[in-house]
């Protein structure tokens, strides 16, 4: 990589308005940008008035706003992508992944993955009727197939009560929903999330929620240690992931992030997500991993023809205003 074909080319973090500049977590990436010649900033992704043709090109980051406007969002890329500007993670691996039910199609290929019934939008499904065939004794989850950061998720303990039916035919009015078995490791053991920068394992993380609690997220108390999962888990992870590029048409060295989450269940990794949109990459909890990532960025550009004058008119899209559907938690 060049140096100085580097110089003074601008990128676009993309981020959330509640985000503008960018969260903890992903703030190191703009200095190890600059290190390298790259001219990074956070940039809301559904503003006004901004050149998106000004930028060399646009990385996804705090885009955690997106499930909530899913439309807006593909318009965007759509948009940003037909002027020619490069994105990462590519459209195609973006549509694919932002529906969770590409969960679906990596258990086709092998990929082990938590125990799920897919209901299709609109459909007429008694939860207690899942449970019970299922033979779920230990509860099940629900969450929408399009969702971020735990929303819409419901954790049913026990038999299904009125409340949790209620729970699933909202989240069904608005689209399809994942109802999987409840995994009693995350309890346990925690979550694992194992980070994957240019297809190469970076870095992982183990989550674990707090007392009383499923959720491992921060915001509902969960907690996160930098840990090195065993080979295996990691062999697991490398797996799941190279089975997206046959299934998305997406190149293996355009997936410039990706994280992998999952329980080590008799020593192999249990596939929960995996995530190439917007995850939290923990950059923060490895001294090298924003460097490698800014790495990974500095040669995806420069694999990246300049665009010419002609195709280069300026291109600002606003998507603001856009309603947010709304679920009844009941």
């Amino acid at each position: 990589m060049s140096l100085a074909r580097s110089h003074h080319r601008r990128l676009a973090l993309a981020t959330s308005s509640e985000l503008p500049d960018l969260t903890d977590d992903d703030a190191p990436l703009i200095n190890a940008c600059i290190a390298l010649g790259i001219a990074a900033e956070a940039v809301v992704w559904d503003a006004s008035a901004i050149d998106w043709t000004s930028y060399a090109g646009i990385v996804i980051r705090s885009c955690w706003d997106y499930h909530l406007r899913p439309d807006a969002f593909l318009e965007w890329l759509d948009a940003v992508h037909g002027a020619g500007i490069p994105i990462w993670n590519p459209p195609a691996l973006v549509r694919w992944n932002c529906d969770k039910r590409y969960l679906r199609d990596l258990a086709a290929h092998g990929i082990p993955v938590a125990p799920t019934e897919w209901v299709e939008p609109g459909a007429s499904a008694s939860l207690a009727a899942i449970l019970r065939d299922r033979g779920w004794e230990s509860g099940a989850v629900i969450k929408p197939a399009i969702a971020a950061s735990a929303y819409g998720t419901r954790r049913i303990v026990g038999e299904a009560g009125h409340r949790d039916q209620r729970h699933l035919d909202a989240l069904l009015a608005n689209g399809a929903v994942l109802v999987q078995a409840f995994l009693p490791e995350i309890e346990r053991d925690g979550e694992w999330s194992l980070m994957f920068l240019s297809g190469q394992y970076s870095h992982a993380v183990r989550k674990r929620p707090a007392a009383g609690d499923f959720l491992v997220q921060s915001a509902f108390g969960g907690s996160v240690t930098s840990e090195t999962p065993a080979a295996p888990l990691i062999a697991d992870a490398a797996r799941a992931l190279g089975a997206v590029p046959p299934m998305t048409r997406v190149a293996a060295d355009d997936i410039l992030y990706a994280r992998v989450d999952g329980i080590d269940r008799q020593g192999r990794l249990l596939l929960i997500e995996l995530e190439c949109i917007e995850p939290q990459l923990f950059l923060t909890t490895d001294r090298g991993a924003a460097g490698r990532f800014a790495a990974g960025i500095a040669a995806a550009l420069d694999r990246v023809p300049r665009r010419s004058p002609a195709r280069a008119h300026r291109l600002e899209i606003g998507t603001r205003g856009i309603p947010a559907p709304q679920i009844d938690s009941l």
